[in-house]
């Protein structure tokens, strides 16, 4: 955290709690305010890439748990549509376990499976935010590289969404089977 004065606010109910406290740099350290700055961007930078790969994880399940409802609802008289259901969940899959190790069922399966872009993102967290200084290039060049992977996987699930899903869509509707709403 920058040092400064802050107000923070606790609600309970009714109720609102208000308080002034100072964080104050640690006298031993020479981090400048354009260091804590520095640092507090690229955290911030990290936390909302993390935030945008897990409401897209969720995203993702949901619409394969809705493909497969409508693969199951078209049956044997709409095979074309079964399989673009089928193929699209599989797509998708493949865009989750790039952003997730979707195989992890303890703690000791990080040593068995290649980590998900959400577990290197929380690692260069914890790398910027462990001692009070500005990011190391280093860290910096890897967080920005792990950040444009994580951007182009989004982008693939929203290419998807517009082409594949809504053509699912748009046949789905044709039909009069239920469609997918993502």
């Amino acid at each position: 955290m920058i040092p400064g004065a802050y107000r923070v606010e606790l609600a309970i109910g009714s109720e609102t709690h208000t308080a002034e406290l100072l964080i104050t740099k640690d006298p031993r350290l020479g981090t400048t305010p354009d260091d804590y700055a520095r640092q507090y961007a690229l955290l911030k930078e990290l936390y909302d890439k993390t935030s945008a790969l897990n409401a897209a994880v969720k995203r993702i399940r949901r619409i394969n748990r809705q493909l497969r409802a409508l693969a199951e609802q078209a049956g044997d008289g709409n095979i074309d549509l079964v399989d673009k259901a089928r193929t699209a969940a599989t797509e998708l899959s493949a865009i989750e376990r790039v952003l997730v190790d979707v195989d992890r069922e303890s703690p000791r399966d990080t040593l068995r499976h290649p980590a998900g872009l959400n577990d290197t993102l929380v690692d260069l967290i914890n790398t910027v935010a462990i001692a009070d200084m500005a990011p190391t290039a280093p860290a910096d060049a890897v967080s920005r590289e792990i950040m444009a992977q994580v951007d182009a996987q989004l982008a693939k699930l929203d290419l998807m969404l517009a082409s594949d899903i809504a053509n699912i869509n748009r046949l789905a509707a044709a039909r009069s089977i239920a469609h997918v709403s993502f």
